[in-house]
């Protein structure tokens, strides 16, 4: 509840109830999906903020607060995973499955501690290009084509 986009898209500006980002991993590709409960009627502003961030993280270095924040709650989610049986299951038949490699989550942690701002302005580069933004609505939208112009970053 305080990642940028729940502060500016939620909290600034109320165009949503609930906005998140999440990512998806495949043995062949994988997806960052941004999720929200939108006003249909506010549904072009919230495009445009969420694109507007989006391009932020390909323009500017994340703050060392925030990167801190952010391996923080990274590992804290893989501490947690790991105290039950399915999530140790899932860590290992992921990692298997996905990879073929294997990695202790020790090593995982020990990577996610030598991410640089850096790092998070490139892989944003690579990722948040026009030609890989999708866009899937839910609602009365008599004309969707509209919003094809607004997926530009």
């Amino acid at each position: 509840m305080s990642s940028r986009l729940f502060t500016e898209v939620r909290e600034k500006r109320g165009l949503a109830y609930r906005i998140s980002a999440g990512r998806g991993e495949y043995s062949d590709a994988g997806e960052i999906a941004v999720t929200g409960g939108v006003n249909n009627k506010r549904f072009e502003e919230a495009l445009k903020v969420v694109i507007q961030e989006l391009g932020k993280l390909k323009d500017d270095l994340v703050s060392a607060g925030e990167l801190q924040k952010a391996k923080e709650i990274l590992r804290g989610n893989i501490v947690l995973r790991l105290e039950t049986t399915p999530g140790t299951c899932d860590w290992f038949l992921e990692q298997e499955l996905l990879e073929r490699k294997i990695e202790t989550p020790e090593e995982k942690l020990k990577k996610i501690d030598a991410v640089t701002a850096e790092d998070v302005r490139d892989v944003a580069r690579e990722l948040f290009v026009s030609e890989g933004l999708n866009l899937a609505l839910i609602g009365p939208f008599p004309n969707p084509e509209k919003f094809r112009p607004l997926l530009k970053i």
